[in-house]
């Protein structure tokens, strides 16, 4: 009797155990794939102190406040500390340079490898900062007569030209990782309609150089332009996602749905999207699309979400998903490769230093190793 019992009870729980591996079998298979046991916990803390901004390098997590710019390695001991004046701060870096501009001021200062190269005292008011991985860098900045104004600079801190603009907004202004080109992302809002607009400019010859001029939708509004490895443009718009080509010729790489709740091109190479999808009446799961934009064909790879996003950072290689208690770190085959438990209210993410990430709260960086 005891047998027929046992039996009994063993079949039960393989129904069960059946049903369950039935009804959640992709979750399960996405489970093994994605290697989602690979945990990490935090290596260390950094506090910091009335910080105005926080970004990473290839060598060190930076530090921006009112009088300091610190780095931090590795090791998470303060390799660096540079004196400063600066009311707040605005950062942008590749590779292992670092430009930091003092937002609605007259600062800026790049730095690489823990060292100040230059410093420069802007005639107008900062808007914007942006750098190549070769030290290229761009100031967006405002001045009486003009509406927006971009300088840029070599790595020896050269002031290569300015260009002036007296009818249109730059939101953006980007360097290509080549140094050939220079891209700007521009509004005209003087008309009855918003105009978005992408010029590219050859740095090697301004003076002779015929401005490429490529007009976008009537009504777009133009958010990111970012370049890729390959020095291809991708252009982030609120209706969605265009690649162009060096020649100027452009491609649509995604035109957003009103399904798509986040995306963006940060880090150049990759245009992330996060989608709702409905999953019964009440329950709610997400898909983040990665498109990689390095290749012939832009490819596309999906991963299925339980939460939605708070904050998408990505660098040249993998991309981190801050979601509710959660951080994801992720391939560019969306394939899930580090998991970490987040206690606390965490503003952003950043990449830094040997396959680093800086998770950062208001009061302090917690570090973990992917």
């Amino acid at each position: 009797m005891k047998k027929v019992i046992s039996v009994f009870v063993l079949i039960v729980v393989l129904t069960f155990v059946g049903v369950y591996i039935y009804e959640n079998y992709e979750g399960i298979v996405a489970y093994l794939t994605n290697k989602e046991w690979e945990i990490t916990e935090s290596i260390g803390k950094i506090s910091l102190s009335n910080a105005y901004a926080v970004d990473g390098t290839d060598s060190n997590l930076v530090v921006v406040g009112g009088n300091y710019i610190k780095g931090y390695g590795d090791n998470l001991e303060e390799n660096f500390d540079i004196g400063v004046s600066l009311k707040e701060a605005i950062i942008d870096s590749a590779g292992d340079f670092c430009i930091i501009g003092e937002n609605g001021g007259t600062k800026a200062y790049m730095i690489n490898d823990g060292e100040k190269v230059w410093e420069n005292d802007i005639q107008g008011t900062i808007l914007g900062v942006s750098i190549n991985k070769n030290g290229y860098a761009a100031i967006i900045y405002k001045q009486t007569g003009y509406k927006s104004l971009v300088k840029v600079v070599s790595a020896e801190g050269k002031e290569l030209f300015t260009n002036y603009l007296a009818s249109t907004y730059i939101f953006d202004a980007e360097i290509s990782n080549d140094n050939k080109f220079l891209a700007l992302a521009e509004i005209d809002a003087d008309g009855t309609k918003i105009q978005s607009n992408v010029k590219l400019i050859d740095i090697s010859n301004v003076p002779n150089s015929d401005v490429n001029k490529i007009e976008l939708e009537e009504g777009e509004l133009i958010i990111d332009v970012e370049y890729n490895n390959d020095n291809d443009l991708n252009v982030y718009t609120d209706k969605g996602a265009k690649l162009i080509v060096s020649s100027g010729e452009m491609d649509n790489i995604e035109i957003f749905g009103k399904d798509v709740l986040m995306a963006t091109i940060e880090g150049g190479n990759y245009l992330v999207t996060v989608e709702v999808m409905q999953d019964g009446l009440f329950n709610k799961t997400y898909l983040m699309n990665v498109y990689d934009c390095c290749a012939n064909e832009v490819s596309k790879a999906e991963l299925v979400l339980n939460n939605l996003p708070t904050k998408i950072t990505v660098n040249d290689k993998k991309i981190a998903l801050l979601t509710e208690g959660e951080l994801l770190v992720v391939n560019a085959n969306a394939k899930i490769i580090k998991r970490c438990e987040i206690d606390g209210n965490a503003q952003s993410v950043v990449f830094f230093g040997n396959n680093l990430v800086g998770i950062i709260f208001r009061d302090k960086v917690d570090v973990v190793k992917i």
